[in-house]
């Protein structure tokens, strides 16, 4: 296809194809029932400088459970020991809601999952070959080998278990279809989560995008998606008339890039607009959206022009940062910061960074790591913003990294 057939992708922004496919009309295939999974205490964390203490994320989690949220994402335990700590302790309160948790496409993840103790658990997976290509190099097949032993070893071992799709929206839309059709068959999960990690699907795209989904596998759809252009919540409830069982928000609409759907937003959205009472309790929206504001602040990840909306904390965006921001910038931020004025993006050191953070951090403070040490300061980074609870500065940072070679140092001897 050439450049002037594909609207979707200039040197300055990078959407979804499926914004572009013919939309259909008839009837709306609304499910009869719909289930909102909040997901304020692992995806909401990763607001950059944000940081839940065990205490606050299971205060969350009860305020949840008070207004009738029926799935809880509580964490991914292989993050951290704390976010272990804290999986393990909502677990343990006995909450009415579901308890989820979330892993990554790696077996000692998912055992460290079900070793919490959760109900289900989201098996997430890049789903698109430009980004298995620049920054994991690696196949759709051979990604798509690896998640379905995975979703089986989840399934096997009693978790209800969710294919998480990374990517979805901006892969090819034949490609995706194949990936999950192939998953589907030689893996073992009970619902497919179709991602918009950078909240560019139109409404009119995603109705399209959840239909087709829901046309090629015969398993319930979650809708996880990102606010960029203002349409979290929009984008949620077409993907609800397209057919998706289960939407996926944040309270307050707190999260990495511009944030997610809301999930006081999803809640009376579907209920008013749509006639579909998800079985909350309203009354409690006020409240558990005033538990989540006195902790977290105010979202600083508004769309477009928020002072964080372009930053990034997660150490799996900063690795595809450190690994291709300069030869595909629009896959990491699919609106250039520049394009509306805005200062460039930074990666911001705390507690979910990964070790490609440690070395971008390095490489601009003129520290030179020897091999693996990266990895090895991490952990110590983590603790020191979950101490402090916020991201690091440069002084700090460098602090870590003489303690920690003093310390090293004096056990060699």
């Amino acid at each position: 296809m050439t450049a002037s057939k594909r609207p979707w992708r200039t040197a300055n922004w990078f959407v979804s194809p499926w914004n572009f496919r013919n939309s259909t009309n008839g009837a709306l295939p609304l499910p009869s029932h719909v289930t909102l999974h909040d997901m304020t205490l692992r995806d909401g964390e990763q607001q950059p400088g944000l940081l839940f203490s065990v205490e606050e994320k299971v205060r969350i989690a009860e305020a949840l459970a008070e207004a009738g949220i029926p799935r809880i994402e509580a964490g991914m335990p292989a993050r951290s020991a704390q976010d272990e700590e804290a999986v393990r302790q909502i677990v343990k309160r006995g909450l009415a809601s579901k308890i989820i948790g979330f892993s990554l496409c790696e077996t000692e993840h998912i055992r460290k999952t079900i070793d919490c103790g959760v109900t289900g658990v989201l098996v997430g997976t890049p789903s698109a070959r430009h980004q298995l290509e620049h920054f994991y190099n690696t196949t759709l097949d051979a990604m798509a080998d690896k998640a379905s032993a995975a979703t089986r070893l989840a399934h096997d071992n009693g978790l209800y278990t969710v294919f998480f799709t990374t990517e979805a929206s901006r892969a090819d839309p034949d490609e995706y279809l194949h990936f999950i059709q192939r998953v589907r068959k030689d893996g073992c999960f009970d619902a497919l989560g179709i991602v918009d990690t950078f909240g560019v699907l139109s409404p009119q795209g995603t109705y399209e995008f959840v239909k087709a989904v829901k046309q090629a596998i015969d398993r319930p759809v979650e809708f996880h998606c990102h606010n960029t252009f203002g349409l979290a919540t929009a984008n949620s409830l077409m993907a609800v008339a397209a057919g998706a069982e289960v939407v996926q928000g944040t309270v307050t609409g707190i999260g990495d890039d511009s944030g997610n759907a809301r999930t006081e937003e999803l809640a009376v959205g579907l209920l008013m607009l749509y006639g579909i009472d998800t079985g909350v309790r309203y009354e409690r929206l006020t409240g558990l959206s005033d538990t989540v504001a006195r902790i977290a602040g105010e979202p600083a990840t508004r769309p477009v022009v928020g002072p964080k909306a372009y930053d990034i904390e997660s150490g799996t965006r900063a690795a595809w940062f450190r690994t291709g921001y300069d030869r595909y910038p629009t896959e990491i931020t699919p609106v250039l910061p520049s394009f509306v004025g805005h200062r460039p993006l930074e990666v911001v050191m705390g507690k979910k960074s990964g070790p490609a953070s440690v070395q971008i951090w390095a490489d601009r403070l003129g520290v030179t790591l020897a091999d693996g040490e990266a990895q090895s300061l991490l952990q110590q980074m983590q603790a020191r913003a979950a101490s402090l609870k916020r991201s690091l500065t440069d002084s700090e940072f460098l602090d870590v990294v003489a303690t920690a070679r003093r310390t090293s140092t004096a056990g060699a001897k």
